[in-house]
């Protein structure tokens, strides 16, 4: 009897554990609903007025497009780079050209995400921005490589 509790315990456990794992950050989730998550999330923790949600959100808007411009040449890229690995020789001009293809709409993708960061940091008054660099803070030492 003790042996059919202690199965009948392990397995209950083990259920348990696989539901829950099962339920854990495997969805995909729409780059837009992560955005506006991410948006009012800010909002909230900054306490952002109005004026200064409508810079922030027009810094997520730039990253949308960004992500939504790149989502087909992410394929692409991705095909290209299968087909290489199944050469005999990977064409290393081919790559270089689908990295400077990537850098370049890195490079033209910059000044407009900061141009609106900068105007949103500008609506910031100086509590505000210590709060953003505290949870920047928190961050970087959240997600840090280094030990």
């Amino acid at each position: 009897m003790k042996k059919f509790l202690r199965y009948t315990g392990i397995t209950t456990l083990l259920t348990i554990i696989v539901f829950s794992l099962s339920a854990c950050g495997h969805h995909r989730h729409d780059p837009e609903d992560k955005a506006a998550w991410l948006v009012t999330k800010i909002t909230r923790k900054l306490d952002l007025n109005e004026a200064q949600q409508a810079k922030l959100t027009a810094v997520s808007d730039e990253f949308i497009a960004h992500h939504q411009a790149q989502r087909d040449k992410k394929k692409e890229h991705m095909d290209l780079l299968m087909a290489e690995v199944r050469k005999p020789e990977l064409d290393k001009s081919a790559l270089n050209a689908m990295f400077e293809e990537h850098q370049d709409h890195m490079r033209e993708l910059a000044p407009k995400i900061i141009d609106k960061l900068a105007i949103f940091h500008a609506s910031l008054d100086d509590e505000q921005k210590e709060k953003l660099a505290d949870k920047l803070e928190h961050f970087k030492k959240h997600h840090s490589q280094d030990d």
